[in-house]
């Protein structure tokens, strides 16, 4: 931008006021001391944090300069590579007999020659009123540039820049750009017919177009992995089926190749049971009969010795009588 380096201020675990000040004095040494170009962006959702951050903007901005920003000891090196800075620069006497407030203001002169400062707010609610109202400063020393509703060429260009790094097929892209353009300009057209109908405001600002966008990444994205996932399991599935038919395919080949000696030992099983029944005819069926013959002379034997028996039970039972009174 304009051959500055674009800096913001990270905020992680820890005391939001401390990261801020160390990351304001980070930023004043590289301009002030290294002489780097610099462009501070404190967007607007930083400044929720608290108003400490555009205190110490509003003073700088009044007086180029935080009060207690810097220790003691940071400033006495601060002097000393200022020293040679001046001296660098041809300021022969700066570096010779300069005092402490000759060069704190040769580091607040290279400050403001090298550092700008980006604040970035929304205009909705009371937010920004009330922040221009205790902190004057950011209309008195600043230019405010009013970011209107964006054209259609911009829309479509912001569309094409955030979704480079997606792979469309050729003509998806212009299709998307006219899709994306459409919703929010229609957003705007329902904005403004609320507007008129209620009196109330709905702001519909690019940083909705940008989550449009984004959402429609997110989107794209889990979709398609979906997608691929399917896309697996149906080629595993034609895999199966495949290696299934091949399989298959084995088998009646291998069935095939055996079908000749299958039927010949079908054949074999059928001569096989011809001599069985011809055996059972001629050697089994006499013997059988033989065997029945026989079972029924001894039947006819084992019913005569009963006969026999009896006769003789019934001379025993006669004659055991006379057999007790002798």
């Amino acid at each position: 931008m304009c051959d500055h380096s674009l800096v913001e201020i990270e905020f992680g675990p820890g005391s939001p006021l401390e990261q801020w000040r160390e990351g304001l004095k980070s930023v004043l040494v590289s301009t002030g001391q290294e002489g780097r170009s610099c462009a501070l962006l404190v967007p607007d959702s930083r400044l929720q944090g608290g108003s400490f951050m555009l205190g110490d903007l509003n003073n700088l901005l009044n007086s180029d300069t935080v009060p207690n920003l810097f220790p003691a000891d940071d400033w006495m090196q601060i002097e000393e590579r200022l020293r040679a800075v001046a001296k660098r620069a041809g300021k022969q006497a700066l570096h010779d007999t300069g005092t402490r407030e000759d060069l704190e203001e040769y580091f607040i002169e290279r400050s403001r020659l090298n550092l700008h400062i980006i604040v970035t707010m929304s205009p909705v609610g009371s937010a920004l009123r009330e922040r221009i109202r205790d902190f004057p400063a950011l209309v008195s020393c600043c230019s405010i540039d009013w970011l209107t509703r964006w054209p259609d060429s911009a829309l479509e260009a912001v569309c094409e820049q955030l979704l480079s790094d997606v792979q469309l097929q050729p003509g998806q892209m212009a299709k998307i750009q006219q899709a994306c353009r459409k919703i929010h300009l229609g957003a705007n057209a329902l904005a403004d017919q609320f507007l008129e109908a209620q009196g109330r405001q709905v702001y519909v600002t690019p940083s909705n177009y940008l989550e449009l966008l984004k959402t429609y990444k997110m989107i794209l994205s889990t979709e398609r992995e979906r997608t691929s996932q399917m896309k697996e399991g149906y080629e595993r599935g034609v895999d199966k089926l495949l290696s299934s038919a091949d399989a298959v395919q084995k088998l009646r080949q291998a069935l095939s190749e055996k079908q000749p000696r299958l039927e010949q030992m079908s054949k074999e099983a059928d001569l096989l049971m011809v001599q069985i029944e011809k055996e059972s005819v001629e050697v089994v069926e006499p013997r059988k009969a033989l065997m029945q013959k026989e079972e029924n002379a001894a039947n006819v034997l084992a019913k005569e010795a009963e006969a026999i028996k009896d006769e003789c039970q019934a001379e025993l039972d006669a004659a055991l009588p006379v057999l007790k009174k002798a």
